[in-house]
C-alpha cells in the first residue's frame, strides 16, 4: 500500500470555474480529430492545476488524458521541460511511461500554459522488484549521449525551480553541480523536486534502497556494479541524499525525509572526513 508520512499536508483541490469546464481551443487542437470531451475532473497538485480529461474519440473509443495547467513564464518552461523529459523517456521505455502530447499556451490567456499526456491509473500496490529494476535497467542500457557528455537539451525543474542541465564533461561534474544547487536552495525558501538527466544506473537505485534492501541486492544481480565496487553503497547513499534534501525542501512538513537526509550526511562525513582526497579506492 501507499505510504504517506505522518504530518504530510496534501494540496487542496480547487473548484473549476465555468470558464474552465470547457477545454481551451488550443488544447482541443492537439487532441485527435472529432474528439469529444465527456468530462473534466479537477485533481490536486502543488505547482499546477491538474485535470483528468475523459474523451470519446471519433470511432467511439473512450480515452483518458492527464492535463496540467501552469501559469507565467516559469509555468511555460515547466510544461516544456516535462514534455521533453517524458518524450525522451517514452522513446526508450514506452510501456512504462505515458505518451506525451504537445504542450502549449492557452488561446484565451497567454499567461496560462498546458502539458498533456495519456492518463495512467495509479495503484497503491508496489510493482514487483524484478519488473521495476528491469525497466530502469532497460532505460540505462538503451539511453545514450551522442557526444559522450552529460546534459539534457532543455531546462527541467525541481518542483518549480529550474535546474542546470547544460553540458558537463563527466557525470561527477554534472551530479555535484546539481547537488550543490539543491543544498544551497534547501537552506532558503525555494522549493525543490527531482530533475531529469541522462545518468548512470546507480542514480536510480536509491529508490529501491529506501524501499527494501532486497531490491538493491536484486539490482546487483541484474546489473554490473560500476567501479570502484568498494564504495558502491556510499555512492547510492549520496544519490539518495540529493533526493532526500530535495523532497525535504519541497515539503518541509515531511520530517522523516529531512531526518533521512541528516543521517546520510552524518554517515558520509564520518566515513569520508577528507572528502574525495581521503578516499582510498
Amino acid at each position: 500500500m501507499l505510504f504517506i508520512p505522518q504530518g504530510f499536508i496534501a494540496p487542496p483541490i480547487a473548484e473549476l470555474d465555468d470558464t474552465d469546464k470547457d477545454l481551451d481551443v488550443n488544447i482541443l487542437a492537439v487532441l485527435p480529430t472529432k474528439c469529444k470531451i465527456a468530462s473534466v475532473v479537477q485533481g490536486a497538485s502543488y505547482f499546477a492545476l491538474s485535470h483528468r480529461v475523459e474523451a470519446i474519440l471519433g470511432d467511439g473509443t473512450k480515452k483518458t488524458y492527464f492535463l496540467k495547467d501552469l501559469k507565467g513564464d516559469i509555468g511555460k518552461d515547466m510544461a516544456k521541460g516535462e514534455f521533453e523529459g517524458l518524450k525522451a523517456l517514452h522513446a526508450i521505455i514506452p510501456s512504462n511511461t505515458p505518451q506525451p502530447i504537445p504542450h502549449g499556451t492557452y488561446a484565451k490567456d497567454p499567461n496560462r500554459h498546458f502539458f498533456l499526456c495519456d492518463f495512467h491509473e495509479m495503484k497503491d500496490d508496489m510493482s514487483s522488484t524484478e519488473r521495476s529494476v528491469a525497466a530502469v535497467a532497460e532505460l540505462h542500457e538503451k539511453s545514450d549521449s551522442l557526444t559522450g557528455k552529460f546534459e539534457f537539451h532543455c531546462t527541467t525543474h525541481a518542483g518549480n525551480h529550474p535546474m542546470q542541465t547544460s553540458w558537463c564533461e563527466s557525470w561527477e561534474e554534472f551530479f555535484s553541480r546539481q547537488l550543490r544547487e539543491v543544498v544551497e536552495l534547501a537552506a532558503g525558501p525555494s522549493s525543490l523536486a527531482c530533475a531529469m538527466a541522462i545518468c548512470g544506473m546507480e542514480m536510480w537505485v536509491w529508490m529501491w534502497r529506501l524501499m527494501n534492501q532486497i531490491c538493491t541486492i536484486r539490482v546487483r544481480d541484474m546489473h554490473t556494479t560500476s567501479e570502484p565496487v568498494e564504495d558502491y553503497d556510499d555512492r547510492i547513499a549520496l544519490y539518495a541524499l540529493r533526493n532526500n534534501i530535495t523532497v525535504s525542501a519541497q515539503w518541509p512538513h515531511n520530517k522523516s525525509t529531512r531526518k533521512l537526509a541528516i543521517e546520510e550526511m552524518r554517515h558520509l562525513v564520518a566515513k569520508y572526513p577528507n572528502g574525495i582526497d581521503g578516499f582510498k579506492g
